[in-house]
């Protein structure tokens, strides 16, 4: 199913909050389901970079992944919990 939707966003290592708004997002109504899905390309097209390499992993350019959401003023560290 796809919905506009707001969610909050949680800084892993400060506990900061913030709301970011995701347009036309995936969205899987099941209780048992526990994580995000973001369409990386559509993110790009409205000026969000993801970067869903891990740390613990390179890329091609030989350095460690980022790991993190940017948007303009902001860098949200994604946190890999498995």
């Amino acid at each position: 199913m796809v919905k506009n939707i707001a969610v909050m966003v949680v800084y892993p290592y400060s506990w900061e909050k913030i709301i970011a708004l995701i347009k036309e997002s995936l969205y899987i109504d099941d209780d048992s389901h526990h994580e995000s899905l973001l369409q990386l390309y559509q993110t790009q097209q409205f000026g969000t970079a993801i970067d869903d390499s891990t740390k613990h992993h390179l890329g091609i350019d030989g350095k460690a992944g980022g790991q993190c959401i940017r948007v303009p003023g902001h860098t949200i560290p994604l946190l890999r919990d498995g």
